[in-house]
């Protein structure tokens, strides 16, 4: 759960400077997630990762929400924060609106959540969704104060980061295993979002030092990040297929490990060739037309 609202809120530190209009903008969004999520859902059918049984499954797994959460959750929330970050008094008061967000979050789970039991970090259903959004306005937010953030004294936001974290997987543990307290579930998306405040100060905290890495770390780094949504995509299908013929730790993490970074690149490599390819093909024959 932190990788998610650390995946959502960099989306909204990325996104911040929205300049085209929302059909070409959310276009271009889409066409970075669908090409990728359509292929390895493809995939995942062939090997018996999952099956369709009808039209309608059909619709669901390839459309929406399809079977990975992110994509699911990520292709509605654009929409809202194209709206926000749009709007320049919503803009203009981010913080305002984070607190919006959280008390819909708090009138939702108060009055139509089932707080029997702790399902409140649950990805597939739709309550998540509020923290997901909270972490992207996080992110913009950080984006707006990026100068004031940067090249503090770290060891404030690193305490603070690692007593959150500590509170973070405590409170996890205690309403995984205290049911009678469930009803107080919300607090652990409260604690998450404040560890998720931390993980950003500290890293801000440290980009004089990030700026010096060697550039062979650097190259590493822009690497990963360039192919994170493949990554995120493929390993839900290689990990069932890897398990199956690697058993042995540490064998089998270094074998999925690797068989996930090199799928994840092929991924990536195709569908930048389709992404790039497509509107050309297009762009020829109109002007042949």
């Amino acid at each position: 759960m932190l990788g998610d609202v650390i995946f959502f809120s960099v989306s909204g530190f990325c996104l911040v400077h929205i300049r085209p209009p929302f059909p070409k903008w959310y276009g271009k969004r889409l066409l970075r997630v669908f090409p990728a999520t359509i292929i390895c859902t493809v995939i995942g059918l062939l090997v018996g990762s999952w099956e369709i049984n009808s039209f309608l499954e059909a619709v669901k797994v390839f459309l929406f929400p399809t079977n990975y959460h992110f994509v699911g959750s990520i292709v509605l929330l654009y929409i809202v924060y194209y709206c926000i970050m749009r709007t320049e008094k919503l803009r203009n008061h981010l913080p305002a609106v984070i607190a919006v967000v959280a008390a819909l979050q708090l009138i939702t789970y108060l009055f139509f959540y089932d707080r029997s039991y702790y399902h409140i970090d649950t990805v597939r259903e739709p309550m998540i969704r509020f923290l997901f959004l909270e972490a992207m306005l996080i992110g913009a937010q950080f984006r707006y104060k990026d100068a004031v953030c940067r090249n503090k004294k770290i060891w404030f936001p690193l305490v603070l980061t690692v007593v959150f974290f500590v509170l973070y997987f405590a409170s996890k543990m205690f309403f995984v295993k205290t049911e009678s307290y469930a009803y107080l579930q919300i607090l652990n998306q409260y604690i998450l979002l404040m560890l998720l405040i931390c993980v950003f100060q500290m890293m801000a905290s440290l980009d004089s030092l990030l700026c010096k890495l060697p550039k062979a770390v650097k190259r590493v780094i822009e690497f990963i990040s360039s192919i994170t949504l493949e990554i995120y995509l493929v390993q839900i299908i290689l990990i069932s297929i890897v398990k199956s013929y690697v058993t042995v730790f540490p064998l089998n993490w270094f074998a999925l490990t690797g068989s996930i970074l090199l799928c994840a690149w092929i991924l990536h490599l195709v569908v930048d060739l389709l992404i790039n390819r497509i509107p050309q093909r297009i762009g020829k024959r109109r002007a042949s037309a």
